[in-house]
């Protein structure tokens, strides 16, 4: 019965335990399809060094021959799929495993809170990278593994490696999503700690608004309201002046009104967005779960921010009845709000179909079911902020 390789990692310290003699006699399918030329040059035994390359040069002739076979019995494209998937490995997983520990360790108690010690930029880098590289092959992966799911050959050899490459396929990809996950749910903490600063900078932001907003709005109802008085009780070039000065003044509060704006970029509501769906995908639900009614809140309220900002009228909070056109406005925001988040899961069910194929059908409900879930607690928030607003 064929068997999967080792990782490369574990046939090196089976290699440095077993004599010459016993290497030459290792099972020539549990050798790794890849191994570093570097770490076999730099064995210090040559009985060991030879023996060694003997049992790679053995599985290089071992995997010709079956490649060869294999082909004669599939079509290409299965035949490539199976060349792909008896070449993939989990290289990296423990690199983002490790690098996801480090920025955990470093950054503790910064992670989700507020005033926190500062993530390592240089690690993080190094991760997402590392990151972006074990998704790429966890897409190719299950294409892969989609065009192995149903072929059935009669060539007995022939089968028995398909059947190993899904079984190893299967094991790669778990491992990776093993990886990917973590490192998602640690993507979540940041993505957390920077809404929550971004949301405090953008509500003192409004608020600063607000008063400019209501100082011109006194001034434009002072200019109008004495607009006549000046005219009758002062000579011509006094009330022109008195005129323009209050008009300057208004226009220098515009300009404060515009600088004072922090803006919620869409590229930036679609980051966080990207965190809260691809941690899902590959994070173990129940963390994911917990971590994510952290993240729809923040949100939501950035969202709100969001189109307030976009339709140029951003609604100011006042505790009086709301009118009618008030009441007009809050229901355009949520129209909007809900339009951006239709908009931005139909890209991603494009990206998640591209990325994995076939396969994809499980992510996309899981996808779905994240986009019913947001739409529906952002019109309940949305409800219950319009009532709070009108009370």
């Amino acid at each position: 019965m064929s068997r999967n390789p080792l990782p490369e990692a574990a046939f090196r310290r089976v290699m440095q335990r077993l004599q010459p003699e016993q290497i030459r006699s290792f099972p020539e399918d549990l050798v790794p399809q890849t191994i570093d030329p570097a770490w076999v040059a730099s064995l210090p035994d040559p009985a060991r060094r030879a023996a060694i390359e003997q049992l790679i040069w053995s599985r290089i002739s071992a995997s010709a021959e079956a490649s060869e076979l294999a082909r004669a019995y599939l079509d290409e494209e299965t035949y490539q799929a199976l060349e792909a998937i008896d070449g993939a490995s989990a290289t990296g997983a423990d690199q983002l495993e490790e690098r996801t520990e480090v920025l955990l360790t470093r950054s503790a108690g910064s992670a989700g809170t507020r005033g926190g010690a500062k993530i390592d930029q240089d690690t993080l880098t190094s991760a997402r990278e590392v990151a972006r590289e074990l998704s790429d092959t966890y897409g190719r992966l299950w294409r892969n593994r989609l065009y192995l799911e149903q072929v059935h050959v009669s060539h007995e050899s022939v089968q028995a490696r398909i059947d190993s490459a899904r079984r190893h396929a299967a094991n790669i990809t778990a491992r990776l999503e093993r990886a990917l996950g973590r490192f998602r749910l640690l993507e979540m903490d940041l993505a957390v700690t920077d809404m929550e600063g971004y949301l405090r900078d953008c509500e003192a932001s409004l608020t600063k608004q607000q008063v400019i907003d209501e100082q011109i709005t006194e001034l434009k109802a002072k200019l109008n309201r004495e607009s006549r008085l000046f005219r009758r009780l002062l000579r011509p070039g006094i009330a022109r002046y008195q005129r323009k000065t209050i008009r300057d003044r208004i226009k220098k509060l515009n300009n404060d009104l515009r600088q004072t704006e922090i803006p919620v970029s869409e590229d930036r509501l679609c980051s966080w967005l990207d965190v809260l769906t691809e941690s899902s995908l590959l994070a173990d639900f129940g963390e994911w779960r917990n971590k994510a009614h952290q993240m729809r809140p923040l949100l939501y309220r950035l969202l709100n921010i969001y189109c307030q900002q976009q339709e140029g009228a951003a609604r100011r909070v006042v505790r009086q009845p709301m009118s009618g056109r008030q009441a007009r406005e809050a229901v355009d925001y949520y129209i909007a709000s809900e339009r951006f988040i239709l908009a931005y899961f139909a890209r991603k069910r494009q990206e998640i179909t591209l990325w994995l194929s076939g396969a994809a059908r499980e992510k996309l409900a899981t996808l779905d079911s994240i986009r019913d879930e947001i739409l529906r607690d952002y019109r309940h928030g949305g409800t219950q902020a319009t009532a709070s607003e009108a009370a």
